[in-house]
C-alpha cells in the first residue's frame, strides 16, 4: 500500500464523509479539508469521478476557481526602514 494525501469532502445529497486520495504532493498521509487544498493536490483530483458509498450518487470533484487561481503577496520585509 502506497503513501498518499487525502482531501475530505461530504456528499451534497446525504452528507456522508467522502475521502479523495492524491499522490501529487509529499504523500505523507496528510488530510485536508476541501476548503484548504494545496494547488498541486487540487489539480490532481480535479475532475475525478466517484460514487457515494451511502446514497450511490455519482459525483465529480470540481472547483469554482476555473482557469485562474487567486494569488497573494506576503510581506517579507518593509523597505525604507531606519536601521542603525
Amino acid at each position: 500500500m502506497g503513501m498518499f494525501d487525502t482531501v475530505n469532502f461530504y456528499c451534497p445529497v446525504c452528507g456522508a464523509s467522502i475521502d479523495v486520495q492524491s499522490k501529487a504532493d509529499d504523500c505523507m498521509l496528510k488530510e485536508y479539508d476541501r476548503s484548504e487544498v494545496p494547488i498541486r493536490i487540487a489539480a490532481d483530483i480535479l475532475g475525478e469521478e466517484f460514487t457515494c458509498g451511502d446514497c450511490k450518487t455519482k459525483l465529480e470533484v470540481s472547483s469554482p476557481i476555473g482557469k485562474y487561481v487567486q494569488m497573494y503577496l506576503n510581506i517579507l520585509s518593509i523597505g525604507n526602514s531606519n536601521e542603525s
